[in-house]
């Protein structure tokens, strides 16, 4: 696996900690997410909108046995 940049300057430290942790982890849920960085699961989905707003996560394939995608 190649290391990602991660340290975007047009980035909050909640969508990089996000990023981090969807790296390793491609097939977590929101909720893992939230646990594993200390956010509420509403507050993950926000920031994961905003990075696929952004262009920098996606999604390949379905919501339930897909993964993310940091680009």
């Amino acid at each position: 696996m190649v290391a990602k940049k991660i340290n975007r300057k047009d980035c909050t430290l909640d969508e990089q900690a996000v990023m981090r942790f969807i790296i390793g982890n491609p097939q977590a849920t929101q909720k893992e997410i939230a646990q594993a960085i200390g956010k509420s699961e509403r507050s993950v989905y926000s920031i994961m909108i905003g990075l696929q707003e952004k262009g920098i996560i996606e999604r390949d394939g379905s919501k339930k046995t897909g993964t993310w995608i940091v680009k």
